[in-house]
């Protein structure tokens, strides 16, 4: 009997890539997170409503559009708000899902076999919220350990990647293309290191622009894009900060899961000299922060898993090879599947369920097979918006035929009545987190195509914050621009746009006083709004550094009867509106001025003392 003869190299490359993918729909299924099908009402839901919204209808980004995702972000939302971009993007993630889950098992099984990395990666894959970065982290370890003969392929896959995910959410764009652009130049030698580099940062720019015309936009715009994306992604650590005092461990185990990982790589012998062990430090620290990034700055049970969700699946695929450091490996996988399901108040069983992810993920995909189930979940979802934000027959009246803008978040409303919906440029005003940003939403209401209509809702927006102190112009162009135009419904009324109503401001003097201490708001004279304007609030010196690193500390401002707000730090020197004749402002609950007789800003952690400026100002709003 003669001997089988071993496969042909591109005959087991062909097999490898069939086990793997067979593997990856495996785990993938058996580790289903389960998503939203049907839409909803709600801010989280409005917003993704509004991505799915601007890419049917076409809108512009950059100078059109501006948020935390891009033209792209639609992709990462599932529920199905249009039939074709529900399935779209339906497919997008479950391709994703399996394609990242059979690399991560591929290359986990070098260290841990076959059915070791399958058992280790199934339940931390459960907890894994980007596994595009965390397969961008283990493909570049790749590089830097083995240095394969297609690493320039691999090089501007990585590439690709980064510049596709910054069209769709921007900051994990960003993340991605960190964690490669800091590690590929410590693969091989120096020059071959550059060469690399270079192919990744050609593909990332090629792929990013070819990814911004291919979804319609004008090249023009790009620019104001990213200069859009720098303002969104900086700020958020300046606006949203929110702490849980039962999740204050979260950064000390990371630290300590980040330390014990770092010595570990330091001290096994798999990373083949000095620059491919400072390459797989430099990767793993940059991947580290990001995930702590994540998680730290809107520090709830929603957020803080970020911290910990990626970490275990990295630490997996890293190249132990020394006796102990697998067993390491699997402790501080362990410690971080821990750390995920305390931090989002989850049990052991919500991750290690299969035959529930199963039935679930079988349930969830079967909308890209039926068309008939596609159209029950959008007609549900239309029903389920429409019972929560009902609009009254007059108010609807007055929308019909026009365009329209919805303010403050509610932009699902638009979608369930099938209103002419043209947004202005931040879906969501809460994300107004700089001057620049709440310029670019009242600019809009300025130009000659903006909104006939706004559809004004329930004013509350994130954290306690009024959306009128979030974006200070736009709220004072609402007052000038557009006027009540039918009796309000409970919950909504409509706004009819008019000619520009406002006087020049008029002065009425500032004040000096410190964090803490109040001042006195003077009064308006009849038709008028009194705003006021404040310097040396905003995050400057040593704590941007804390906000590039952690984040800013948070602001407020004491209304005295009118309660406590958080604000915005970027926007107060935008002119706050504070105080409204009677009769001037929109009616009570959808005012501007929340009617402060006095105001009080105030810096977390009970901070006194450093220069406070306010200026106040009037302006004239004819009847």
């Amino acid at each position: 009997m003669t001997a089988t003869p071993p496969p042909s190299p591109p005959a087991a490359r062909r097999t490898a890539l069939v086990v793997g993918l067979g593997v990856g729909l495996l785990l993938a299924a058996l580790s289903w997170q389960t998503i939203g099908e049907a839409p909803q009402a709600g801010l989280d839901p409005s917003w993704q409503a509004g991505l799915h919204m601007a890419a049917h209808d076409g809108i512009a980004w950059g100078r059109g559009l501006a948020f935390t995702y891009g033209p792209l972000g639609w992709l990462r939302s599932p529920a199905f708000w249009f039939g074709q971009s529900g399935s779209l993007a339906l497919l997008y993630l479950a391709v994703i899902r399996v394609g990242s889950s059979a690399v991560l098992w591929t290359l986990a099984a070098r260290r841990f076999g076959r059915a070791g990395a399958f058992l280790a990666l199934l339940p931390v894959l459960w907890g894994l919220p980007e596994p595009t970065l965390v397969v961008t982290f283990a493909v570049v370890v790749r590089l830097l350990v083995d240095e394969p003969p297609s690493a320039p392929q691999l090089a501007a896959a990585l590439g690709a990647l980064g510049g596709l995910e910054v069209l769709e959410k921007i900051s994990v764009g960003v993340s991605i293309l960190l964690v490669a652009g800091a590690a590929l130049p410590f693969v091989g030698p120096p020059r071959r290191a550059v060469a690399l580099w270079a192919r990744w940062a050609v593909w990332a720019v090629a792929t990013l622009i070819a990814g911004w015309l291919l979804t319609g936009q004008a090249l023009s715009d790009l620019g104001a894009y990213a200069t859009n994306a720098g303002d969104v992604v900086g700020g958020y650590s300046q606006a949203m900060a929110v702490d849980d005092p039962a999740l204050a461990w979260n950064g000390q185990v990371a630290a300590l899961i980040w330390l014990g990982v770092g010595i570990g790589i330091y001290l096994d012998a798999a990373v083949a000299g000095r620059r491919a062990t400072a390459g797989v430090l430099v990767a793993w620290t940059v991947l580290a922060f990001m995930c702590f990034k994540a998680g730290i700055v809107r520090h709830d049970r929603g957020h803080s898993v970020l911290i910990f969700g990626m970490l275990g699946p990295a630490i997996l695929v890293l190249p132990w090879r020394r006796r102990w450091a697998p067993a390491m490996a699997l402790a501080l996988a362990a410690a971080s599947f821990a750390g995920c399901l305390q931090s989002g108040g989850n049990a052991v069983g919500d991750a290690v369920s299969p035959v529930a992810h199963v039935r679930d993920a079988a349930r969830q995909l079967a909308p890209l097979v039926s068309a008939e189930r596609r159209g029950v979940l959008e007609r549900a979802g239309r029903r389920a918006v429409i019972a929560r934000d009902a609009l009254s027959p007059s108010v609807l009246a007055d929308l019909r035929g026009r365009t329209v803008a919805v303010l403050p978040t509610e932009i699902a409303a638009a979608w369930a009545y099938d209103l002419r919906w043209r947004p202005l440029p931040l879906l969501q005003g809460y994300q107004a987190y700089t001057s620049r940003l709440d310029r670019l939403d009242a600019g809009a209401l300025r130009r000659g195509d903006a909104p006939e209509r706004i559809l004004a809702g329930p004013t509350g927006t994130v954290d306690g914050r009024l959306w009128s102190l979030d974006t200070p112009l736009l709220a004072r162009e609402v007052l000038c621009r557009y006027v009540l135009g039918v009796r309000q419904g409970r919950r909504w009324l409509a706004l009819d746009r008019v000619s520009p109503r406002c006087s020049s401001p008029r002065p009425l003097g500032s004040a000096h006083t410190i964090w803490g201490r109040s001042v006195d708001v003077p009064a308006p004279r009849r038709h008028e709004v009194v705003y006021a304007r404040v310097t040396g609030a905003q995050v400057r010196g040593a704590e941007t550094i804390r906000s590039l690193f952690y984040k800013a500390y948070e602001r407020a401002i004491d209304l005295g009867t009118r309660g406590v707000h958080r604000v915005v730090p970027g926007t107060l020197a935008d002119g706050i509106p504070l105080r409204a004749a009677r009769g001037t402002d929109l009616p009570r609950p959808f005012s501007v001025a929340p009617q402060a007789t006095g105001l009080r800003l105030l810096r977390a952690g009970g901070e006194t003392g450093g220069r406070l400026d306010i200026a106040f100002f009037a302006v004239r709003i004819r009847p």
